[in-house]
């Protein structure tokens, strides 16, 4: 496959996927109020609340003259990170989880903004290595977890053999890539198929000749 075909590719997935990429959710009644939807684009609720805590807290922490310590900083950002390993295992209302899931994008904007105040290598070191131990250790939980099928449990359609009413967006952009993949790759496909079967054909060929110039020779 050549790297033309292979951009066409990728920039097809790009165009079909796009609106619901960052969904991180089926597209249903029952996860509804997990998913932001603006003009037809589907955003996870707390990635969008992660996300916007990391802009917003580069932006402001970077330029934000605070006369705080390294240390201080440090355990700082440490503290709005905290919230979210609270309420990961709480049942609170899901306004104070998204407002903890802001704080912890905030915690990344104030580590960056402190990569941005303290230019030492050995505090970036402390900084980067607090914040990438943080983030492992949030993806461990929240990998582990079981709420995100809690909101599947009761559902009529849940065992029955049809596309889920929440990914039929997803399977038919999936089906119009498939299609479009195929229609791509076939004079590949055709041309290697070719190429596989020609020395075959002519091996039958050269056989009858050899067959042939034996019979005129008895």
């Amino acid at each position: 496959m050549n790297l033309k075909i292979r951009f066409k590719l990728w920039w097809k997935r790009i165009q079909l996927y796009w609106r619901f990429t960052f969904a991180h959710h089926p597209l249903c009644d029952r996860f509804k109020d997990q998913v932001f939807e603006i003009n037809g684009v589907y955003f996870c609720q707390g990635c969008t609340f992660v996300f916007s805590g990391v802009v917003i807290g580069s932006i402001l922490f970077s330029f934000l003259q605070l006369p705080l310590s390294f240390w201080w900083w440090f355990m700082s950002s440490g503290l709005l990170a905290l919230p979210t390993f609270i309420v990961h295992f709480s049942s609170l209302p899901r306004m104070v989880t998204r407002i903890a899931r802001f704080l912890f994008g905030l915690s990344f904007g104030w580590t960056i903004g402190g990569l941005v105040k303290f230019a030492n290598w050995i505090n970036w070191l402390i900084l980067i290595g607090f914040s990438v131990f943080i983030y492992v250790l949030f993806r461990i939980l929240y990998r582990g977890s079981k709420k995100q099928t809690d909101a599947c449990k009761g559902c009529p359609e849940l065992d029955e053999p049809s596309v889920c009413p929440g990914y039929q967006l997803q399977m038919e952009a999936e089906r119009k890539y498939s299609e479009y993949a195929t229609k791509l790759l076939q004079p590949q496909i055709e041309a290697y198929i070719q190429s596989k079967t020609t020395p075959m054909i002519l091996s039958q060929k050269e056989q009858k000749n050899l067959e042939q110039t034996s019979h005129s020779e008895n």
